[in-house]
């Protein structure tokens, strides 16, 4: 099966069976074919792993090794794509971004797919910590959105 297949796959099955897919794509790691696709993967892990399953530890360990991929280059998309769904993760699990964000990741990270309704608040709010005063009215309107 080439990595393309399996990917088409679980995107297709994975709001039916979000558990399932989510114990084949440790598959995944072993498809990959080229550095664009270390993305690729990193992206269905945290969908699947923190919005379907709420399993955001595990799904920041997924991302973490997909680093160590013999396939990973750090210049393509995969470092900046795997920042970002890690900051998402760690902010829906109600902690904090890792240091060095900058503001396109800490946004990424609040908005992401990877953080459900009830999550995203307290991810917003994790990040309204981080902003300085002068930056703080933009962000507060958009949390009374979500409230």
């Amino acid at each position: 099966m080439t990595f393309d297949v399996f990917l088409e796959a679980a995107w297709r099955d994975h709001g039916d069976q979000p558990e399932e897919v989510a114990r084949r794509l440790e598959a995944g790691y072993a498809l990959i074919e080229t550095p664009a696709q270390v993305a690729a993967l990193a992206r269905i892990l945290a969908h699947v792993d923190g919005e379907h399953c709420a399993r955001w530890r595990d799904g920041v360990a997924r991302l973490v090794r997909l680093r160590g991929h013999r396939l990973w280059n750090e210049d393509s998309d995969a470092p900046v794509v795997v920042r970002r769904l890690i900051a998402a993760l760690d902010l829906a699990d109600g902690g904090k971004a890792e240091p060095g964000l900058d503001d396109a990741d800490r946004a990424h990270a609040t908005v992401g797919d990877t953080v459900g309704s009830a999550r995203a608040r307290r991810a917003a709010l994790g990040y309204h910590a981080t902003l300085a005063d002068d930056q703080k009215p933009w962000c507060e309107s958009t949390l009374r959105r979500l409230a």
